[in-house]
């Protein structure tokens, strides 16, 4: 039979913080303002910067026992950016590049340090790419 809290909606959060510690002692604070339990810790991951997965950090959420989220964005973040462009006009991030293979050495580190990972997470890539403002989006670089 399942518990109530199996029926209930998951709670999730997302915090502009930049290390794990940071946010796990927030979501430990939303918890107990909220009254109700934090399942899924939310992070973003532009590919910009050819940043590698942070599996110590991964598994420091897991131990405390919530999922983390990945969003795994191709582009580089606007404040990243040497020149001075709409955010969603990088022709390097288009679909059509990542396609041709461009970045499928990235793609496979990644995939190959996220199989290490002792539990599940959810793995969200190239989030809201029906709208008009990243990279990967289906109206802008030639998508």
């Amino acid at each position: 039979m399942a518990s109530n809290r199996d029926k209930e909606p998951w709670l999730g959060l997302y915090l502009p913080l930049r290390n794990t510690a940071s946010y796990l002692k927030k979501t430990s604070k939303y918890s107990h303002v909220l009254k109700r339990d934090v399942q899924i810790l939310s992070f973003y991951i532009a590919w910009g910067n050819e940043t590698e997965p942070d599996l110590q950090g991964i598994e420091l959420v897991l131990h405390q026992g919530l999922i983390p989220m990945l969003t795994w964005e191709p582009w580089w973040l606007p404040q990243d950016q040497s020149i001075s462009c709409l955010p969603e006009d990088q022709p390097d991030f288009s679909l059509d590049e990542i396609l041709k293979g461009r970045y499928d050495d990235y793609i496979r580190r990644w995939a190959f340090a996220l199989k290490k990972v002792s539990n599940p997470i959810l793995f969200r890539p190239m989030h809201e790419m029906n709208g008009d403002w990243y990279p990967w989006c289906g109206s802008v670089n030639r998508n």
